[in-house]
């Protein structure tokens, strides 16, 4: 005899569920747009540095961890612009979360950044990509940064000139201190005056 079939059909199977992440609201909006307008104005080869900065940032940040004063921040960014005086600096969009308090009107950028930097009369080239946060006072205008920290997690080296012996090197960053390491250190400094 014919196996008997059951009369009891499996239920069809319900169709996935669409994943629509909520709409960024324009706080949030706003914030992000801040972050590339940053990223673009400090990659200016124009640039007045202490002016553009000052702008941006609040009287006292939390800068790597550290209380620091916005002139500190300005100083260590001058002489790092001169250091570097062509910069390329590219938040990725599709690694930026934005987090915002509405009450407090203030948010906090995360992300990924790309970054080029250049001093052509030293003759050297740096690339790489970056993790940073920001957290940014919404309610002036233009929004002020009140807390920075970055991490480098790549970092290329190489000579500008093609014809002179190359340094390039994709190891992790070198001990030469980065513009996170100088921060920390000067402001250690002035912490123990």
């Amino acid at each position: 005899a014919p196996p008997q079939q059951s009369a009891a059909l499996t239920p069809p199977m319900p169709a996935p569920a669409q994943h629509n992440p909520p709409r960024p609201t324009a706080l949030e909006d706003a914030a992000r747009r801040f972050v590339f307008e940053f990223q673009t104005g400090w990659s200016r080869p124009d640039l007045d540095v202490p002016s553009f900065l000052s702008a941006r940032y609040a009287d006292q940040v939390d800068y790597y961890g550290k209380p620091t004063p916005a002139a500190t921040i300005i100083k260590l960014k001058v002489a790092y612009a001169d250091r570097w005086p062509v910069r390329s600096y590219k938040p990725q969009a599709d690694t930026l979360t934005t987090i915002c308090d509405a009450a407090s009107r203030r948010c906090v950028v995360t992300g990924l950044n790309d970054w080029e930097v250049a001093a052509p009369a030293r003759d050297i080239h740096s690339s790489g990509t970056s993790r940073f946060s920001l957290t940014l006072d919404m309610s002036s205008t233009p929004p002020r940064i009140l807390a920075e920290s970055s991490e480098t997690l790549t970092r290329q080296v190489a000579r500008t000139d093609t014809t002179a012996p190359q340094l390039t090197s994709t190891e992790p960053p070198r001990p030469s201190p980065s513009l996170e390491e100088r921060a920390r250190r000067f402001v250690d400094r002035k912490s123990v005056v």
